[in-house]
């Protein structure tokens, strides 16, 4: 019978949870920017595609 087992099986998750409350703040900002970063881009994308199409095919409508 070893005492030290269960704190020692505590251990790993004490660690990881601390480490990752640290970097919490730091990441989650740098992940939120990429992302929204990502999507607006994504987005804008989309917009000029539409933009164009819309352009491109008002000639063909008939009423435009």
């Amino acid at each position: 019978m070893h005492l030290g087992t269960p704190f020692d099986n505590h251990l790993p998750t004490v660690t990881i949870t601390s480490f990752h409350d640290h970097l919490t703040m730091e990441t989650s900002i740098m992940l939120y920017a990429g992302c929204l970063r990502y999507f607006l881009f994504f987005f804008e994308s989309i917009y000029t595609e539409l933009s164009k199409a819309e352009e491109l095919t008002s000639g063909f409508t008939p009423y435009g």
